[in-house]
């Protein structure tokens, strides 16, 4: 199953449905995303390792855990909850004239 392009799928869909011209994350949902993520990993010790995942294939970049650890049923509430009342997004209404 592809998740994000499922969830991509469904998120243009709506945005067509429902007659938006933009949608945009919020910086406050931006941060709090962040904060979820290396919230989880922190729990771990991998942000304590010299991974790739960490950014130390890359010099001069800043060591931060990106990838999700907290189980895809979790992943999966999460996208759904951001679909649900637009929760997170800045959206923008085409003009009827449009």
């Amino acid at each position: 199953m592809e998740i994000q392009g499922d969830y991509i799928l469904r998120l243009l869909t709506r945005q067509r449905d429902e007659n938006i011209e933009t949608i945009e994350a919020s910086s406050e949902a931006e941060q709090a995303w962040r904060e979820h993520v290396l919230g989880l990993a922190e729990r771990t010790l991998l942000v304590k390792t010299n991974s790739w995942y960490m950014g130390a294939n890359i010099p001069g970049k800043k060591r931060e855990y990106l990838i999700y650890l907290g189980g895809l049923p979790l992943y999966k509430q999460k996208m759904a909850e951001a679909l649900e009342d637009w929760h997170g997004f800045t959206i923008q209404h085409r003009s009827k004239l449009s």
